[in-house]
């Protein structure tokens, strides 16, 4: 039987991470480009707010997390996540009412999959049984 295995590392995804990005490859597939936009806005415009609140509080001296808050907290992510939420603006404004619902719909949702997403990593979140 072939595992499913996330990376040339032989790591599985965590339940949390698989199902958050089921969710946006599943939205992208359904959807246009405002549905592709309305399941991203929620992880880019938090790690661009994440980001700069930490890069306030000074940058660590462990190298992984301060690349982190520096790539996020960079001009040109705010840039691109500024981009992103004008795009999904003027796009949005032709919509009509059960297209804004939907577009609510994933945005919610996705916004719920990245608060799970950072649950998943602080608690370290691992299968319920092992399938090894």
């Amino acid at each position: 039987m072939r595992r499913f295995r996330h990376n040339t590392q032989g790591t599985r995804p965590a339940p949390n991470c698989l199902a958050y990005t089921s969710f946006l490859l599943a939205s992208a597939h359904q959807g246009e480009a405002l549905d592709i936009l309305a399941a991203l806005l929620p992880c880019s415009w938090g790690y661009v707010e994440i980001a700069n609140r930490l890069k306030e509080k000074g940058l660590p001296e462990e190298k992984h997390y301060r690349q982190w808050i520096e790539t996020y907290s960079s001009a040109d992510f705010w840039d691109l996540n500024e981009w992103l939420k004008s795009e999904f603006d003027r796009l949005a404004r032709v919509v009509s009412e059960v297209k804004a619902r939907r577009l609510q719909e994933i945005f919610d949702f996705s916004s719920l999959w990245e608060y799970m997403f950072w649950e998943m990593a602080y608690n370290k979140q691992e299968w319920p049984i092992a399938l090894d």
